[in-house]
């Protein structure tokens, strides 16, 4: 279905053209590249993570195996809304609306905000059914209710990372996205997981990870506010550099003439005027004075002045 409705339905299907493929080769990797790197962060981290959780038994890998099948389902909207947020975010750039782009950032916030209050409510009600389900016993189903009760609402920086990752992408910032995921798969995971392990066990392994969570989201959603501002900011910029200079206004009925005599200063305009003004007085200053000459009398007639007889 998908294949006819590209190639018949609206004829998106082009053929090869190599030199094409190139030229866009390098635009789609310079983000392509940046976004694998970050999402090979994420099983990394996890790793990490199960690794230290090893070491207290099968028991406690079971209960951790559990919360990685809950977090899909009480969390899969924030997952879609990573990838959803990403065309509005790019559209409203595009558009040049970056006061809708900080819009979206804040609204999806909001959103994430919510739904992780809604979901940590509806964990704590269903925890010991959750342990039930699934047949947790002993460490597992401990950790079990310690997620739903501790980790659950932390997932509201987890969900911060998402959205700022998007807005990396969309903007034209995609190494911030691997920088942040990889920051928080191994300096925002390795000392957090270390001392939560070392001073509670298996429940500080989880404690850690939701730590480094969130201060690495809240990092995150900070930069990415500061570069929507300073991408706004440079494009105020440019477009006052290349505001043309506007002629002077051309009044009714006139002809362009008018607004270039105003501009350069000819006969009639203020410019003008000041010019004739310091003209004549260059002119009286370099006339010789005439002792023998009268000005002129009541009509209007130069008289010279009279010789002794």
């Amino acid at each position: 279905m998908g294949f006819h409705g590209c190639v018949r339905a609206h004829k998106l299907l082009a053929p090869l053209d190599l030199r094409v493929a190139l030229a866009d080769a390098r635009a789609l990797t310079g983000i392509a590249l940046p976004a694998i790197v970050a999402n090979i962060a994420t099983p990394v981290g996890n790793a990490i993570v199960t690794a230290a959780i090893a070491g207290y038994g099968d028991l406690a890998v079971a209960g951790f195996a559990v919360i990685g099948r809950v977090v899909p389902i009480a969390f899969g909207a924030i997952f879609s809304l990573s990838g959803s947020i990403g065309p509005i975010l790019g559209q409203n750039f595009g558009a040049e609306k970056f006061d809708r782009v900080k819009r979206a950032l804040t609204d999806s916030m909001i959103f994430i905000a919510l739904y992780c209050g809604v979901m940590w409510l509806a964990l704590l009600l269903l925890r010991e059914e959750a342990v039930r389900v699934f047949g947790a016993s002993g460490e597992g189903a401990a950790l079990i209710r310690f997620f739903c009760i501790w980790i659950a609402p932390t997932w509201l920086f987890v969900g911060a990372t998402f959205v700022a990752n998007a807005a990396f992408n969309n903007l034209g910032f995609p190494t911030w996205s691997s920088v942040f995921n990889w920051g928080r798969a191994t300096v925002g995971t390795v000392p957090f997981v270390w001392l939560g392990a070392t001073q509670f066990g298996p429940e500080g392994v989880l404690a850690g990870q939701a730590a480094g969570a969130t201060v690495f989201g809240i990092a995150s959603i900070i930069v990415a506010l500061r570069l929507v501002d300073r991408v706004a900011a440079h494009h105020i910029t440019g477009q006052r550099d290349q505001t043309p200079e506007v002629a002077p206004p051309i009044p009714p009925f006139s002809t362009g003439k008018a607004a270039t005599r105003a501009r350069l200063g000819g006969p009639g305009t203020e410019g003008g005027m000041k010019s004739a003004r310091r003209e004549g007085r260059r002119a009286r200053e370099s006339e010789p004075s005439r002792g023998d000459e009268k000005g002129p009398d009541r009509d209007g007639r130069r008289g010279r002045s009279a010789t002794p007889s």
